[in-house]
């Protein structure tokens, strides 16, 4: 709704990848045209039908969303097999409350580094006279899509969330593409936090609810999953997780399998304890606050 009703001039869509054919969607041209956006797609973390309306919202509006994503598929980060700076002790770690690197990881990453190499204005790096190295360049206007019934999360919103922190190197070159070769590389590195987006919420300056949400899709004649985000999040509540294992089952498995993996689990509780317990009747749906 935010991106029909306050338009901008680019739409990005992170996808959470996963190392599960069988989670794979399953109707066959919707996974080749997941494929054509983002070539080392075997699955995701996100439901079909929201894979599918991403696709529908681009012709609704005339123009392309692009699709982003991690090198590295959520089993590689739970695994710790990746060819970045450790981020982790160098164990086997899933994400949780407390530490939620799949977010960071596998959304905002992406993101920061498809609006650095496309849409940052006059990105470059100045070394001065002492060798040491600053980055400057024009922050993005980005619109976060907080509604009026979120006030505590726009009240809560600090600048820190309008920055990143990435690693810098520039021993072989100060231009975009030579600093990205530099950080994959040759492991030269130099953290940095740079404010990269200053952030609007028109959701909730036009006090817009998520009923008037709703009430928008139902009249246009849309379908949207039952629980959105990521499958099986460690911020869903019980019913969203049982409601989930009956509609996703390829899914649920992989999120039992990684538990079993590392001896850990996701939330407080094993996903199989929720799942097996007497089915819930409520549902509400709250908002997931998984971006906070």
């Amino acid at each position: 709704m935010m991106a029909i009703e306050f338009p901008t001039d680019h739409y990005i869509f992170a996808v959470v990848l996963m190392d599960h054919p069988i989670s794979a969607p399953k109707d066959k041209g919707l996974l080749r045209e997941c494929i054509n956006r983002i070539p080392h797609f075997v699955a995701s973390q996100e439901a079909d039908l929201t894979l599918f309306n991403m696709l529908k919202l681009e012709q609704e509006l005339g123009k392309r969303i692009d699709w982003v994503a991690s090198e590295y598929t959520l089993d590689r980060f739970i695994d710790n097999d990746t060819d970045q700076p450790s981020y982790r002790s160098g164990h086997k770690i899933l994400p949780n409350a407390s530490k939620r690197f799949c977010t960071e990881q596998t959304k905002l990453n992406p993101m920061f580094w498809h609006c650095y190499l496309n849409y940052l204005a006059d990105p470059h790096i100045e070394i001065d006279n002492n060798g040491d190295t600053s980055y400057y360049y024009e922050p993005l206007l980005m619109n976060i899509g907080y509604r009026w019934d979120e006030q505590k999360r726009v009240a809560n919103w600090t600048c820190d969330k309008d920055k990143f922190k990435f690693p810098l190197s520039c021993s072989t070159g100060l231009s975009k593409n030579n600093l990205i070769c530099n950080l994959y590389k040759y492991k030269k590195y130099e953290y940095t936090s740079k404010e990269w987006r200053v952030t609007q919420f028109p959701m909730y300056e036009h006090k817009i609810s998520s009923l008037d949400v709703t009430k928008y899709w139902l009249e246009k004649g849309w379908q949207y999953p039952e629980v959105s985000n990521c499958s099986f999040c460690f911020h869903h509540r019980d019913v969203q997780q049982q409601r989930q294992a009956q509609l996703q089952p390829e899914k649920l498995q992989w999120w039992l399998a990684q538990e079993k993996k590392v001896g850990h689990t996701f939330g407080k509780r094993p996903l199989e304890q929720i799942i097996s317990q007497p089915l819930l009747d409520v549902y509400d749906h709250a908002p997931c606050h998984c971006t906070d």
